[in-house]
């Protein structure tokens, strides 16, 4: 549903790019889905608002969230 790039500022990462995600299906919307910036180099181009994708998420356990793992083309 919607993609909101941000800047890493510190850490080993500084000056990457990272995203939080609203994602959607029939039945609910989830917002703030991290995707940190490994992933998100990797699967960015899939990452277009309107577009259609499966998402594999794992939970944070520590902060209650969702992680993407995986992102593919549907």
């Amino acid at each position: 549903q919607s993609v909101r790039e941000v800047k890493i500022k510190r850490g080993r990462h500084s000056g990457r790019s990272m995203a939080f995600l609203t994602i959607e299906d029939n039945t609910c919307s989830i917002s703030d889905v991290c995707v940190f910036a490994d992933t998100y180099e990797q699967y960015g181009n899939l990452l277009v608002e309107g577009n259609t994708v499966l998402v594999q998420c794992k939970r944070d356990g520590k902060k209650d969230s969702l992680v993407v793992e995986h992102i593919w083309q549907i």
